[in-house]
């Protein structure tokens, strides 16, 4: 089965500290895209597309050098994650995968069993498939809106209603979508919200809005853990440490915060 994966590694990093480009900083002994590559390389599908930032040449020069099987697909304008999605068009008509996961080179911890529990959620006819945790402290996570057992849509926290800040479930972020069916959503995404982004979230609402299923997949806070300052740069470190240890099951409540 031919599986796509879109790594999202345009995000400069502002909040760390530091003039590298966040996705380059190094933990456990690599950077955080390249934690996020070799996943997606032990996974083993079949084609890698890596979103970079037109004026973060050395992203796309660190992509080269460490993956021989990712293509470079550069985001003009950082105008939110399906357009980010987006500028890996040329991947996706290329290849016409069966099935395409959307990974943040941010979010170093997703593992190989990760990604192939995510699109095998898609084998059951969901159009899309989410994957959700139960936070052990609020980070401002986008909900996610159950309607019954189907997920009805993803709110971000500067869009989301008290009772939608109510979910116990929210947003981990990785995604996977149905192929042939990806790029038309994608491509219905409006940008009416606060940021005035095209948010990736929104194609729960476009699959439900044809009738498909979403599922989602419930995940541990531990593995979809992303950095955005060097305090969670370090809360990754702990992780690896730990999985490299065979240390006893992690659990964030063991964190302080």
């Amino acid at each position: 089965m031919t599986d796509l994966a879109v790594i999202l590694a345009a995000g400069e990093g502002p909040h760390m500290g530091s003039s590298l480009p966040k996705v380059m900083h190094r933990v456990g002994g690599n950077t955080l895209l390249g934690h996020v590559l070799n996943a997606a390389e032990c996974a083993e599908l079949s084609h890698l597309a890596v979103v970079v930032a037109p004026d973060l040449p050395e992203v796309g020069s660190h992509v080269r050098r460490i993956s021989r099987r990712a293509a470079l697909h550069i985001q003009a304008k950082p105008l939110g994650t399906a357009h980010a999605v987006l500028a890996a068009r040329s991947a996706i008509e290329q290849w016409q995968p069966k099935r395409v996961i959307v990974l943040f080179g941010d979010s170093p911890l997703v593992t190989p069993a990760t990604i192939k529990r995510m699109l095998r959620a898609l084998d059951n006819g969901s159009w899309v498939a989410v994957a959700g945790f139960v936070p052990s402290a609020e980070r401002g996570y986008g909900r996610l809106v159950m309607d019954g057992n189907e997920l009805d849509a993803i709110r971000e926290v500067k869009d989301a209603t008290s009772e939608q800040m109510k979910s116990r479930l929210v947003n981990g972020g990785l995604m996977a979508l149905r192929g042939d069916v990806c790029m038309g959503m994608l491509e219905r995404i409006g940008n009416r919200n606060k940021a005035r982004e095209y948010y990736l979230t929104d194609v729960v609402e476009q699959a439900r809005a044809r009738g498909a299923r979403v599922a989602v997949v419930e995940l541990a806070e531990a593995d979809v853990l992303g950095v955005n300052t060097p305090a969670e740069l370090e809360l990754v470190a702990q992780v690896l440490r730990a999985r490299a240890a065979k240390a006893r099951p992690f659990s964030m409540d063991t964190i302080s915060q």
